[in-house]
């Protein structure tokens, strides 16, 4: 497939070349932070500030769910005051109580094992923040229990939904002051220079970002 600015929009030129369905979903990447973002912020996530800081984080999460509970770790780093932790299983490590963080992340909103996971957070009075498909079983366990649920609008493969999934985590970091809060960047920079990418506007590539796409191949396997 041969690539021509301006004509990544164009589904017809990139059947052949991306049967996956990839490239516009990578396109649609910086609208997916912002519209994640956005979605955190009007779910009141930034009020995991009143609860206090937890004694550790524990992510639920399956598949592309639980990379999310990944980037958010990557996010606070190692110097984070508190162990962020991505759990893919039926069951809370038995250390888990009403000090702690659980996040469960399901982009379908209906996956057994997070649904499993969110229930038993719940009995042992844990705070519970719930990201996944609105109007789902996920949502329905958060409701119950009067915690935060962020409905993000997921669509189509999960794996072109992660940005959707990870950002109101990073929101939620951002609460508990494990990272830098978001600026306005994050939600209208970033779509703007990506746009001009896609368009051919912005300027040539640069040896650097050439040679970052030539080494793709070192980079970690969820992220290729």
């Amino acid at each position: 497939m041969t690539w021509e600015p301006g004509r990544l929009d164009d589904q017809r030129h990139l059947s052949d070349g991306d049967p996956g369905g990839m490239l516009p979903a990578v396109a649609a990447a910086a609208a997916h932070v912002r519209t994640g973002y956005r979605t955190a912020v009007e779910s009141r996530v930034d009020r995991l500030a009143e609860m206090g800081r937890p004694r550790a984080i524990v992510v639920a999460g399956m598949g592309v769910s639980g990379i999310a509970g990944d980037i958010m770790a990557a996010a606070a780093g190692n110097g984070a005051p508190l162990p962020i932790i991505t759990l893919r299983s039926y069951q809370l490590p038995g250390w888990v109580g009403a000090t702690d963080l659980v996040i469960a992340v399901s982009g379908s909103g209906d996956t057994e094992e997070t649904l499993a996971v969110a229930t038993q957070a719940v009995r042992r009075g844990c705070t519970l923040l719930g990201v996944g498909a609105p109007g789902s079983p996920l949502e329905a366990i958060a409701t119950q229990a009067s915690a935060l649920y962020v409905p993000v609008p997921v669509s189509g493969q999960s794996r072109v939904n992660i940005w959707l999934l990870a950002v109101p985590l990073i929101v939620a970091a951002a609460a508990l002051r494990l990272v830098g809060r978001p600026t306005r960047s994050c939600s209208n920079g970033w779509p703007r220079r990506w746009r001009r990418w896609r368009t051919g506007a912005g300027r040539p590539a640069s040896r650097s970002s050439i040679r970052a796409s030539r080494s793709r191949s070192t980079w970690p396997r969820a992220f290729r």
